[in-house]
């Protein structure tokens, strides 16, 4: 734990992060999304969180449902999603609000103005508005930490959720901040009452007049709130909201004479109604800075109004700043330079730095998953069939949309691609209809597309890159590897996933194995249907323990069970083994046996049995596999008859390991024992007998007449 008031430079997520840590966290859930979750990357880096329960969530309505059951336990939770994403959890978000909460729960999101890593650049303080929520943004990145906490504060004082919003510059501006201690987590305690926690009909009024009530006195709090402030002096005022005042101060460095009232806003909803009052009675004209909507120029005009002042207020409405990308330091140097009635170049320190979006780059040179896009390219050619019609989801394949391969036709949000495909054969077209989507996009909300389309006929073929992470965020590990935010959790398999929603054909291929990849192509294009393939295969840059297979580790792990019956023979029955020896301790105490000959007797079969049983056929099946040889097991596919094509035995047992099913019919493989297995077997089961009938001889011929 740190000493209060030491300082450190810090970025705008990081800040946010050490906020959240020394707000007294217990639950965390997100899902991956740049730049909403860099806070949440950020915290499970620090050794200061380990005792935090972070989670990613499969979308961010299950991420906010997590986080409101927890605040509802009386405890402080954050639910951490880019902006995009609480378009997902607003379904949720819109009764919670009525409903109310308990332990502070504070709804961390990320924009994206000019989006350069998004699919919008929508403004979230919108929604913040429409759900009737307390809206924060922080205006510099040394108070980012201090405002997440005072965001905790004002949930538990209103009883509400509270919207805290950033934007990508202020997560990767740096500053130096104080930090403070880090509070301890509140206790779990759970209020159970008739007229609580429940969104039913004959609330629903009453829940929403308490809601504005909780606005109107968000409205008094926000006037004395310590993070927004007057400054300045000047007859034209500027409302700076959230991160346009670092950018805003920015530009004054360079325009030193130039006198301004500043209104420094970090809570953008409800508006601060006093502070605001008064600086309205304060200034002559009144610019606004904002990203990216107008939403506090709209209010201000409606107070204006309702006041009854007639001074002008200048911003997107009027033309003064561009109603779409960021508010950059040159937008904000131009527009203070035409009310200022002043005419100069912009400098080039204040022109905004280009930067490529990501969706304007190729693949990786390394991806695994171009080989299989040229396969498909390839079958299509050789069937003769029309170009199909390739909706995509976001994510790497976005970058399909490049040359070489100029291959995809739409593309909208999240699990969106599989509907789409859908209702594009549905309309009647003749060209086949490909829906290609990523394994956390599937998750995400795809998982409900594609059981619709098997529940009512769907026609088209369904690709899923499946790279193990969510990868264009962060290369967070989507849920069902394996792996979870920290440690490891349960593993779901997409290929049984589409088998039980209904998937008339489905195969799971390695994307590098051309020849697989085009067997498996060429079957889905012929057939009709509801179909899927899964390319399996991991991103270059995720590393994984499992993944691709480490024969070492495989052979050690239970599924070699199913190989070597010696194997299994040695360690399913451990406890019985176990039980075994304390008996025989027990006996040779009650028999007098002294102390270092009941030690013997209760770790003998450790010593010898797991020698003969274990390691012997662990080396022979090793050796074995590593050797080239495939004779010990080889495996059948049930349908086709045929045996897979392998190189060696390494490449047989990474096989069995994967699950890796038939290309041609997408049928898992079924094991064939051979008789070298079952001699092996046999002679490991029958040395192991040897081995415990010789101890129980032992045992009763020597030991006990000796002792007895």
């Amino acid at each position: 734990m740190r000493r209060a008031m030491e300082t450190e430079v810090l970025n705008g997520s990081m800040a946010i992060a050490r906020g959240i840590l020394e707000a007294g966290i217990s639950v965390i859930a997100g899902y991956p999304g740049t730049p909403g979750t860099y806070a949440l990357d950020r915290l499970l880096e620090m050794p200061e969180a380990k005792d935090v329960d972070i989670q990613w969530s499969a979308n961010e309505k299950a991420a906010l449902e997590v986080a409101y059951g927890a605040s509802l336990g009386g405890v402080r939770s954050v639910a951490g999603m880019k902006g995009l994403g609480l378009n997902v959890a607003l379904d949720s978000l819109m009764v919670m609000n009525l409903a109310g909460s308990l332990g502070g729960l504070v709804i961390v999101v990320g924009d994206d103005p000019g989006a350069p890593g998004s699919s919008n650049e929508q403004d979230t303080r919108l929604l913040g508005a429409f759900a009737e929520i307390p809206t924060l943004e922080p205006a510099e990145v040394t108070q980012a930490t201090e405002l997440v906490k005072y965001a905790f504060e004002i949930s538990e004082r209103l009883k509400t959720p509270v919207l805290f919003r950033g934007v990508r510059e202020l997560a990767r501006t740096e500053a130096e901040v104080t930090l403070g201690r880090i509070s301890p987590p509140r206790k779990a305690e759970f209020i159970r009452r008739k007229d609580l926690w429940k969104s039913l009909p004959q609330y629903a009024v009453s829940a929403h007049r308490k809601v504005h009530k909780k606005l109107a006195r968000a409205a008094k709090i926000f006037s004395n709130c310590q993070f927004n402030s007057i400054e300045g002096s000047g007859d034209l005022g500027v409302v700076a909201c959230g991160f346009t005042y670092t950018r805003l101060k920015q530009v004054l460095e360079i325009l030193p004479e130039t006198k301004l009232r500043i209104l420094k806003l970090c809570t953008v909803f409800p508006l601060p109604q006093g502070l605001t009052e008064d600086f309205l009675a304060r200034v002559k004209r009144i610019l606004v800075l904002e990203e990216t909507e107008p939403l506090v120029e709209r209010e201000l005009n409606i107070l204006a109004k309702k006041e009854g002042t007639r001074k002008p207020i200048f911003g997107k409405l009027t033309g003064h700043l561009p109603g779409e990308d960021e508010t950059s330091m040159e937008v904000i140097f131009k527009a203070l330079r035409e009310l200022l009635g002043e005419k100069a170049r912009t400098p080039s320190a204040l022109r905004k730095e280009f930067r490529p979006k990501v969706s304007e780059a190729g693949f990786c040179e390394d991806c695994p998953f171009v080989p299989a896009f040229e396969g498909l390219l390839e079958v299509v050619k050789e069937l003769k069939i029309p170009r199909p019609i390739v909706a995509g989801d976001p994510g790497c394949l976005i970058r399909l949309d490049r040359p070489p391969f100029d291959f995809l036709d739409v593309k909208m949000s999240l699990g969106s691609s599989i509907g789409i495909a859908e209702g594009l054969k549905r309309a009647g077209l003749s060209q086949p209809t490909i829906a290609i989507t990523g394994d956390s996009a599937f998750m995400h909300t795809g998982l409900s597309a594609f059981a619709s389309a098997a529940a009512n006929g769907a026609n088209l073929l369904l690709i899923i890159l499946d790279n193990r992470a969510v990868v264009l965020t962060g290369l967070q590990p989507r849920i069902g590897t394996g792996k979870r935010a920290r440690g490891k959790g349960k593993k779901v398999s997409l290929l049984r996933i589409l088998r039980a929603l209904g998937a008339d054909f489905a195969a799971r291929i390695n994307p590098e194995d051309k020849s697989s990849v085009k067997a498996a192509f060429t079957k889905a294009l012929k057939m009709t249907g509801l179909r899927a393939i899964v390319l399996e295969a991991p991103c270059p840059r995720f590393s994984m323990a499992s993944f691709p297979v480490d024969i070492n580790k495989a052979l050690a792990g239970k599924r070699f069970h199913l190989i070597c019956g010696a194997i299994w023979f040695a360690a399913e029955p451990f406890w019985i083994f176990l039980f075994f020896c304390i008996i025989g301790y027990y006996l040779g105490a009650k028999l007098g046996v002294p102390f270092n000959w009941r030690l013997f007797l209760l770790i003998c079969p450790f010593l010898y049995v797991p020698a003969s049983v274990v390691l012997i056929p662990h080396f022979l099946v090793y050796r074995n596999a590593t050797k080239g040889s495939s004779a010990l097991v080889d495996m059948q596919c049930p349908e086709c008859k045929k045996a897979p094509s392998v190189q060696n035995g390494r490449e047989l047992f990474k096989r069995v390991v994967e699950e890796t099913p038939c290309p041609l019919c997408g049928e898992p493989y079924k094991f064939k024992y051979t008789r070298k297995f079952k001699l092996l077997q046999g002679v490991c089961g029958g040395f192991a007998g040897v081995l415990i009938g010789s101890f129980l001889i032992a045992y009763w011929e020597y030991l006990l007449p000796l002792y007895g």
